[in-house]
């Protein structure tokens, strides 16, 4: 079992271990796709248009709901702000009812 508990489908880890692993891939995957010093240098001009965010996406080559998310996770714009620049995706799950 890699997770805390197979019945549970949620994302919330609560073994310790699990956690420090879960964090050490959320940090390389962070810095992979957003390097920390572009980064820097965008957060250093201060401007976090959505216009501003999506120029900054294309210069480093990821989506710029990647770039929001970011943000949004680090405290850098609010929760709502951006969210025009995320792509909803339907993973084609069928829902309970």
């Amino acid at each position: 079992m890699v997770d805390n508990a197979e019945e549970s489908l949620s994302d919330r880890v609560v073994d310790p271990e699990m956690q420090e692993i879960e964090a050490e891939a959320n940090r390389f995957s962070s810095d992979t796709l957003i390097p920390s010093a572009a980064l820097g240098a965008f957060l250093r001009a201060g401007q976090f248009t959505n216009e501003s965010i999506h120029e900054f996406s294309e210069v480093i080559g990821v989506g710029p709901g990647i770039v929001v998310g970011r943000l949004q996770r680090e405290g850098v714009i609010a929760p709502h702000q951006g969210n025009a620049l995320k792509q909803k995706l339907d993973w084609g799950f069928l829902k309970e009812e």
